[in-house]
């Protein structure tokens, strides 16, 4: 139609306005429609197995299972804290752990960051708190110092989203318990057994089974905050009052080194004539026991049993110094606590309480000098 005329001029201006709309809207429809695709695409590629997703879980991550109806979307694991409750260089206990730990990071192919608290609770609980916020690790080894530790590493899953194992002592003090009770809710495992209360009921039983007749008896034990020796008073309770010619009249406890132990154990046998077993908590500490019974002429009226099993307590054992040594397995626990980190990032399920720390083959016996022959210490 030609512009020029004057009445298709006016025509064509009223038309205009109404063509242009219907085209606005036409544009406002695909613009929208093109978003909607988008969403679609990226919501089912975050839910998208090959991601690591799962139902729930934001993209990128896995829902994992932390107990008591509660779940950690957890990011792939890269970089691992190993809170320690002691220290590697005065302890050949975390020593152990430390080499255990390393050797599963190498073989899964994270970067695993060791912190020491040297057994001080201020020091832990600092540590925990700098990494918890400084946002580089997906998941952490604890082994706690204290029960005082629960409710901050507990409010620490749900509000950073890490994964959590825990080995040796229980994290809110449930060390008296047994099995899938050992494990804290907000964690992925626990790893022990041996230094719980049904581990400690099996060596103080041992001791006992080897101990004839009468007996008054030191009990040599770790700090008395730690759940350790919580776990051993448990595990006094349920064995003694079927056993009273047996008695425990002192309990003695250190800082877990053998320079602690062996100034505590003089100072004790010395107002206490009548003490014929010491009953060792630990390797490190029967070395510092071994040692007070020479420095005060002792040797062969004291008979001293002992957990911890390492290439020391052998040596012990078969220089006649020490009768039996209960074994423990810190290098099997590590790994195990790291390797079910890494087995649960990736949606596999891992037990909640795992048994005799990490080892399958870990015995509940004490083993005196003819059962060496048959027995390989762990570290």
């Amino acid at each position: 139609m030609p512009i020029g005329n004057p009445g298709a001029q006016a025509l064509h201006a009223a038309v205009q306005p109404a063509l242009r709309k219907p085209r606005l809207k036409r544009s406002s429809v695909w613009l929208g429609a093109c978003l909607a695709v988008i969403a679609l695409a990226t919501a089912a590629c975050g839910t998208s197995p090959d991601a690591g997703g799962s139902s729930g879980s934001t993209a990128g991550t896995t829902k994992v299972d932390v107990g008591d109806g509660q779940t950690v979307n957890a990011k792939p694991v890269r970089n691992v804290a190993f809170l320690m409750g002691g220290s590697v260089a005065t302890n050949e206990y975390a020593a152990a752990l430390a080499k255990g730990a390393k050797e599963a990071a190498e073989k899964y192919g994270v970067d695993l960051s060791i912190f020491e608290a040297n057994f001080d609770i201020n020091t832990q609980y600092n540590q925990l708190q700098n990494t918890l916020t400084s946002g580089k690790y997906q998941a952490m080894i604890v082994q706690p110092t204290t029960p005082q530790v629960c409710k901050q590493v507990q409010q620490g899953v749900k509000r950073y989203q890490v994964l959590i194992t825990v080995l040796g002592s229980t994290l809110c003090g449930q060390d008296d318990s047994s099995g899938d009770e050992l494990a804290s809710p907000g964690t992925v495992s626990f790893v022990g057994g041996m230094y719980n209360t049904p581990g400690q009921e099996a060596f103080l039983k041992d001791c006992i089974a080897h101990s004839p007749g009468k007996h008054q008896a030191l009990a040599l034990l770790g700090p008395e905050y730690f759940g350790t020796t919580k776990a051993w008073k448990a595990a006094g309770k349920l064995v003694l009052p079927d056993n009273p010619d047996f008695r425990i009249t002192r309990e003695v406890n250190t800082n877990w080194s053998t320079p602690d132990a062996f100034k505590r154990v003089q100072d004790a046998l010395q107002g206490a004539p009548d003490i014929d077993v010491i009953i060792s908590a630990q390797s490190d500490l029967t070395k510092g026991a071994v040692r007070a019974i020479k420095s005060l002429g002792r040797e062969g009226k004291i008979r001293v049993y002992e957990m911890g099993g390492g290439k020391d307590s052998v040596a012990l054992v078969q220089s006649g110094e020490v009768y039996s040594t209960f074994p423990t397995y810190p290098k099997s626990s590590a790994y195990a606590a790291l390797e079910a980190l890494v087995k649960a990032s990736k949606g596999e399920t891992v037990p909640r309480f795992i048994d005799r720390d990490g080892n399958p083959n870990g015995v509940l016996e004490g083993i005196p000098a003819d059962k060496l022959s048959s027995y390989t210490p762990e570290w």
